[in-house]
Order: structure tokens, then C-alpha cells, then sequence
């Protein structure tokens, strides 16, 4: 089995109609590479580095509708901003993750994972054990607006052990990135992010170990096969295999999966 854990369905149609030919075409694409499965993070950056709410309930609809449309593919996270109300955040989440079929929690760039402003959240995710998928990138120049990096996600770790932190895309960070959460066993990274890069997944196995690699395509922005691909020829073990493409993530999602 294979499980995707980042991926996104990116089109708005006017009036906000959800584009369900997009749905069937990632199912599609999805067959053709192996892939059994896919959590949908939403289309985040349709909206812009800072969402409003009304446009936070319009990705999470998007992603709602996929999941129930399509309930053996497709898993979906809770896109969120920390910016906004707690208490709308809150109620929010428990239209999504309560009384809805979502399953995690997606965290993009509007706020630093240094900030207080997740803590709410985080008790949330704790409450109520979801895993949660940070957006994560290392850059010197052109970050997009409070764009987190490994430091900024150990630093979210420390003061929430009790939450289990995807830290999205092993090649935006970096083996810098992978030394940083080194020390948060309640981190893992997945392998998404950019081209494949020689040295990196080799590094995160040697660091971190393969119980806390998932594999993750970040489609469509990058294709399925080209980041599967990054596991091909690593000399994987065939657990250490299972455990990337899909026992990792199963473990954190649990019944919910």
C-alpha cells in the first residue's frame, strides 16, 4: 500500500463550486503510479499567503466534498490560519474534525510556527489526537510572508510534545532541516518538496530513522512519480519501505485513517 500524505486540489470555481473532474483526474493519476491513497490538504495559496475565514471554510468545503465523494482514496486535513479568532478557529475545527470527516490539521505560512497563536490548536490536536502538517522551508531570500524553517517547527515541537508535527517538504528544508527536529521524536518529515536531491532521504534515515519518514508527493505541483521515484534505489529494507509509503502515517492517524 501506498499513502500520500500531501497532496492538494487546487481549482476554484466561480461561486465557489467544488471541480470534482479535478477529483477524478488525481484518482486517476493516482492508479497509474500505485498510489492506494491520498490526504488532501486543500487549495491552499488559492487565497493568498493570508486567508480570511470565509475563504479558510471555502478550501475546507472543497476538501470535505472530495473525501466524501470519494471515501476509499481520498483522507482530508483542516486547512487553518492562526490569525484569525480562537474561537472561530475552534468552532471551525469542530465542524471539520468533529462533526465533519476530516482528520488532521494543515498549517501553511500566514504565522511562524514560533508563535503563541498556535497553542489553542495544539490543545486541540492533543484533545483530540490529529496529527498536524506544518508547512516547512529553509530560505535566505523570498520567503512567503511568516514562512517557517526546522528551527521554527522544533521550536512549535518543544512546546507541544504531546502533538504528533508532520514538518512538510524534506527538500525545502534541507538536511538542516533534519538536524533541527533531530532531538522532537514527535516529528516526522515527509519527502516531499522540489526535485529530488541526492543525500537528503539518506541523511533523514540516518538521523531520524525510517519510523519518522513519510512519503509525501505535494501533487500537483510536483508529480506522483517523480517523488516516489526519490525512494528508488535507496537499498530500502522492505519494512523500511512499508513504513514510509504507508505504516508511518497510518500509525498517526489510527482509527481515523
Amino acid at each position: 500500500m501506498i499513502f500520500d500524505c500531501h497532496t492538494h486540489l487546487f481549482t476554484i470555481q466561480p461561486n465557489a463550486r467544488v471541480d470534482r473532474d479535478e477529483q477524478a483526474l488525481m484518482a486517476q493519476r493516482m492508479d497509474h503510479c500505485g498510489i492506494d491513497r491520498a490526504v488532501i490538504l486543500g487549495p491552499v495559496g488559492e487565497f493568498g499567503f493570508e486567508p480570511t475565514p470565509d475563504q479558510i471554510e471555502i478550501a475546507n468545503a472543497h476538501t470535505t466534498d472530495a473525501v466524501i465523494n470519494w471515501p476509499q482514496r481520498y483522507v482530508g486535513f483542516c486547512y487553518l490560519n492562526a490569525q484569525h479568532d480562537p474561537n472561530w478557529i475552534d468552532h471551525h475545527m469542530h465542524q471539520c474534525l468533529i462533526d465533519g470527516p476530516l482528520v488532521g490539521v494543515k498549517i501553511w505560512v500566514a504565522v511562524s510556527a514560533r508563535d503563541t497563536r498556535y497553542d489553542p490548536i495544539m490543545h486541540r490536536c492533543a484533545q483530540w489526537n490529529l496529527p498536524l502538517l506544518f508547512h516547512a522551508w529553509h530560505k535566505t531570500i523570498h520567503h512567503c510572508a511568516e514562512e517557517s524553517d526546522g528551527w521554527a517547527i522544533a521550536d512549535l515541537a518543544r512546546r507541544h510534545p504531546d502533538v504528533q508535527i508532520i514538518m512538510a517538504h524534506l527538500h525545502g528544508v534541507g538536511c538542516a532541516g533534519v538536524d533541527a527536529i533531530a532531538d522532537c521524536p514527535n516529528v516526522l518529515v515527509d519527502i516531499s518538496g522540489g526535485q529530488p536531491m541526492a543525500g537528503h532521504i539518506e541523511h533523514a534515515l540516518r538521523r531520524i530513522g525510517h519510523e519518522r519518514i513519510v512519503y509525501g508527493s505535494d501533487w500537483p505541483v510536483r508529480d506522483f512519480a517523480g517523488q516516489l521515484g526519490k525512494l528508488n534505489g535507496l537499498g530500502l529494507s522492505d519494512d523500511q519501505y512499508r513504513a514510509i509509503t504507508s505504516g508511518n502515517l497510518l500509525r498517526l492517524l489510527g482509527a481515523r485513517a
